[in-house]
């Protein structure tokens, strides 16, 4: 509940791997102002039924994608939390679209 804009933008393997999937509705509902885009990077790993009801985006969270919701949203703080590798390449494209590193938290797991 807190009063501040937030945007979720979350990878995922298949629509399988997503944790908390079933609770991120509720989590939308519940927060004043979140914007939620989920993306697979394995589409060809998730079983025919997943696939055929999957809606979101596939691919990794790139630049192009990030600059979306950076021009939808105008955030002030960018926080990246996943594998060392996708947390480099998100920085660097953040860094990339003029992002100040004071604006960048990272936890890399």
């Amino acid at each position: 509940k807190l009063d501040v804009k937030m945007t979720l933008l979350f990878s995922n393997m298949t629509p399988h791997d997503i944790i908390y999937k079933n609770e991120l509705p509720s989590l939308k509902d519940d927060t004043k102002d979140l914007v939620i885009a989920l993306t697979i990077t394995r589409p060809n790993e998730s079983s025919i039924q997943e696939l055929d009801a999957w809606t979101g985006r596939k691919g990794r969270i790139d630049k192009a994608l990030i600059k979306e919701y950076m021009d939808l949203r105008n955030p002030d703080l960018f926080y990246i939390c996943g594998s060392p590798d996708m947390v480099n390449a998100c920085v660097g494209h953040l860094k990339e679209l003029g992002i100040s590193p004071s604006r960048i938290r990272t936890e890399r797991f």
